[in-house]
C-alpha cells in the first residue's frame, strides 16, 4: 500500500492505493482520494471517494453454528464496495468543531447471516446512505463529544432493510481530565429500532455509561467503569438479552 498527503495553500489532498493478494480469492486493487478545501479561516468543505475489498473470515466460512443455526458458508464470495462522502466542517477556537456529512456506500456480495437457518450468504447488492452530525468542544480539562447518524441500509435485490441496522443512532460524552492524570467521564448512547430475522422489530434503547480513573500514586491508578447505569432491558440481537447494570473495577500499574 502507498499513501500521499499534502497541504497546498487552501487545499488538503490525501490519496492512497492498496493491493491485496488473497490465496483463495485472487488479487484486488483498492484506493481512495480525499480533498479538503478551506473556505476562509473557519470553514472547510471535504469530499472523498474510495473502494474496498473484504474476504470472508473463518467464522463466516466454517462456523458449525448452533445446531445448524447461524452456520458458516464455505462458498461465500468476497465483498467489494465503493463509497462517496461530502461534508462541511466549521471550527472556532472558542466554540469547538461542528461537521455535517452525507455518504453513500454500494456493496456487491455483502456477507450477512440471512440465509436458510440464518446461514451466511452473499447479498448481491446493498446500499447504505445517510447523514452524520458531529460536534466536539475542548476547554480547561473538559471534553464534550456528540454525534448523530440518520441512515438507510437496504438490500437492493429485495428492497428490504438490512438487518440490525438502526435508522437513527447517536451519543453524547462528557469527560473531565485532572492535573494529576485522573479522569471522569459520562456517556449516553441511543439506538433506534432495528429489523431482525423473521420480521421481528427490535425496540429502541438508551444506555448511560460511566468511566473514571484515580491516579493515587505516580505509577498506580484505580479504574472504574459502569455500564447500563439505568438498568435498561434491551436486545442487541433477537433472542440475546443484554447485560443489566454492570460494574467493573481494575487496579493498574503503569511505570
Amino acid at each position: 500500500f502507498a499513501n500521499y498527503d499534502h497541504h497546498f495553500e487552501n487545499l488538503h489532498v490525501q490519496a492512497g492505493g492498496r493491493y491485496d493478494d488473497n490465496s483463495r480469492f485472487g488479487g484486488r486493487f483498492t484506493g481512495q482520494i480525499a480533498l479538503g478545501y478551506d473556505l476562509g479561516e473557519d470553514w472547510q468543505i471535504i469530499g472523498s471517494y474510495g473502494s474496498a475489498f473484504r474476504g470472508p473470515n473463518l467464522n463466516e466460512q466454517y462456523s458449525p453454528g448452533f445446531g445448524g443455526l447461524f452456520a458458516g458458508n464455505p462458498d461465500l464470495d468476497p465483498e467489494s464496495s465503493n463509497s462517496g462522502e461530502l461534508g462541511l466542517r466549521w471550527h472556532s477556537a472558542g466554540l469547538g468543531t461542528f461537521q455535517v456529512s452525507s455518504y453513500i456506500t454500494k456493496v456487491d456480495d455483502l456477507i450477512a447471516f440471512n440465509g436458510e437457518l440464518y446461514q451466511a450468504i452473499n447479498i448481491d447488492k446493498a446500499r447504505l446512505k445517510g447523514i452524520e452530525l458531529e460536534y466536539s468542544l475542548s476547554r480547561a480539562g473538559w471534553l464534550l463529544n456528540a454525534n448523530a447518524t440518520f441512515q438507510s441500509a437496504e438490500d437492493r435485490s429485495t428492497g428490504e432493510p438490512l438487518l440490525r441496522r438502526p435508522d437513527q443512532k447517536g451519543s453524547v460524552s462528557l469527560n473531565r481530565s485532572f492535573i494529576n492524570g485522573s479522569w471522569l467521564g459520562l456517556e449516553w448512547f441511543y439506538s433506534g429500532k432495528r429489523q431482525d430475522f423473521g420480521g421481528i422489530t427490535l425496540d429502541s434503547y438508551n444506555l448511560l455509561n460511566l468511566r473514571a480513573g484515580w491516579v493515587f500514586k505516580p505509577s498506580w491508578r484505580l479504574e472504574l467503569r459502569g455500564e447500563n447505569l439505568t438498568d435498561e432491558t434491551y436486545e442487541p440481537a433477537y433472542g440475546f438479552n443484554a447485560a443489566g447494570r454492570s460494574w467493573f473495577i481494575a487496579l493498574a500499574w503503569v511505570p
